[in-house]
């Protein structure tokens, strides 16, 4: 088990893995279909996010569920997010299910890591 992200570490640490297990397993029992995630703050990010726990469509592109997170927390056109699994950053157009089945962890969550960088413009 590999974590390249101190915040994923931190998260992992502060929970039992077999309570984690559990919860991974219980999200896929209650909504079939869907991948378990656990989405988390990068240090420096100062966005307000939603949930960190929650389904997500494995049908549904990298694109689609930055295009869902703007929306949820009303981005201005300068602000940028970017959402890191395993310190990368994936394509626009992967699909989450093979994000899932790349990344997933021992425990059965996808982790996603939220940064943001906000544009000046030009000076």
């Amino acid at each position: 088990m590999s974590h390249d992200r101190i915040e994923v570490k931190e998260y992992i640490q502060s929970i039992p893995f077999e309570e984690r297990l559990q919860r991974s397993t219980q999200m896929r029992i209650d909504n079939q279909g869907k991948i378990p995630a656990i989405l988390i703050k990068a240090k420096s990010c100062t966005y307000k996010l939603p949930v960190q726990k929650f389904s997500i469509d494995g049908s549904m592109t990298m694109g689609s569920l930055l295009f869902a997170l703007r929306k949820y927390i009303w981005l201005k056109p300068t602000e940028g997010l970017y959402v890191y699994i395993k310190d990368t950053l994936p394509m626009l157009n992967s699909r989450l299910a093979d994000l899932y089945e790349r990344y997933k962890e021992e425990d059965g969550f996808l982790y996603l890591v939220c940064a943001h960088q906000e544009d000046k413009g030009f000076i």
